[in-house]
């Protein structure tokens, strides 16, 4: 599989405090890298680092294959667009005035794409309007449309929907699909808001005390998360003995337990494994969402 960013062993140290320890990851190319963990759990610090706002104390990382050592990491940044903690927005300026300011700022001679990003990100009919006049979700699609200002192929958003109404989510939601579908940019997506990147992400990162606990895609999460029911039997070779004569998709979590994700009939069951001398000790449904499968994760909502 081929990485637009990779980092080995990352660690960012301050006085008595560690932001980042030991981490290692992988955003795959073409993804949606959702990267979850509660507020101070060192996402925006990952993310400073990569930008080069801040250098790490341990560690290295590359960018579509440059490292941070070398000097081609500087080129490799040019194909990175990036909204880092707060979006720099000219509230006096129009939408059109801040993108101009932004090419000055990147030395990116002016062209006549500054329309064609707007109206990409649905500002395209704005005119006048100064941005202190945006609602909180235009402000923030001007944010995004400054960051892809250099054309990047590797987009970086720090908490994009944090503040946002539910008409703002949905937007800023549309816009990053889009922009992932149709021009295919990469993009990382920092959030402490689960239930939203699930509607997002093909690849997640879980980010706890500024260590990574686990990296997996969206269809392994489905796996961990989708409905099942949970069995507890005496006799666990006639349960998979049952199951594997229909056919049913499960898996076995104990010496005595299994979850069993077909559609299957219960009573059914029963009979069959009572015919073999298997009793049912147990069995209860099981959904798990993105938000108790995070904190059981990091060890429940006591961990802080």
């Amino acid at each position: 599989m081929e990485y637009v960013m990779k980092t080995q062993s990352l660690s960012k140290r301050y006085k008595k405090f560690t932001a980042l320890d030991n981490l290692s990851m992988n955003v795959p190319k073409g993804s949606i890298y959702g990267f979850v963990g509660k507020n101070g759990a060192g996402k925006t610090t990952l993310i400073r680092i990569i930008t080069g706002l801040q250098p790490q104390s341990e560690g290295e990382f590359e960018v579509f294959g440059a490292k941070d050592s070398t000097k081609d990491i500087y080129q490799s940044r040019r194909r990175m667009g990036a909204i880092v903690e707060t979006p720099s927005i000219h509230l006096d300026c129009t939408a059109e005035e801040n993108m101009l300011s932004m090419y000055r700022i990147m030395g990116i001679p002016k062209d006549n794409r500054v329309n064609e990003i707007l109206t990409l990100v649905g500002l395209g009919d704005v005119g006048k309007k100064k941005a202190k006049n945006f609602s909180l979700g235009m402000k923030q699609r001007l944010a995004i449309a400054m960051a892809l200002c250099n054309d990047p192929d590797f987009l970086i958003l720090d908490e994009p929907i944090n503040g946002l109404d539910p008409q703002g989510i949905v937007e800023i939601r549309e816009l990053i699909l889009k922009l992932n579908h149709e021009k295919h940019i990469t993009v990382l997506i920092s959030s402490h808001i689960l239930d939203e990147l699930s509607r997002l992400a093909t690849h997640y990162g879980f980010i706890d005390r500024g260590r990574l606990i686990r990296e997996m895609s969206a269809e392994e999460l489905e796996a961990e998360c989708k409905k099942c029911l949970c069995l507890t039997v005496s006799d666990i070779g006639a349960l998979t003995a049952y199951l594997e004569e229909m056919s049913a998709d499960y898996k076995v979590t104990g010496d005595n337990s299994a979850n069993i994700y077909s559609d299957i009939r219960i009573n059914a069951l029963i009979t069959a494994l009572d015919k073999k001398g298997c009793e049912v000790l147990h069995i209860s449904e099981k959904e798990e969402s993105l938000e108790s499968f995070f904190i059981n994760l990091i060890g429940g909502e006591g961990n802080e």
